[in-house]
């Protein structure tokens, strides 16, 4: 065990420099999916409140 803070620190580095090699793709196109799903989401809880208003009877 142990290890010093140097030793720790270079450690995190280099997992860190992993991590940044892992993630393929520019960010831009991270940005478009995240936006889609978004979107997606959105669209669903519109239908679920029309869905549910749908079902009331009128008066």
């Amino acid at each position: 065990m142990g290890g010093g803070n140097g030793q720790k620190a270079k450690m995190a580095r280099e997992r860190n420099m992993e991590k940044q090699k892992a993630a393929k793709g520019s960010q831009l196109e991270s940005n478009k999916k995240a936006m889609s799903i978004q979107v997606s989401r959105e669209r669903y809880k519109l239908f679920e409140i029309n869905y549910f208003f749908a079902k009331i009877p009128k008066r």
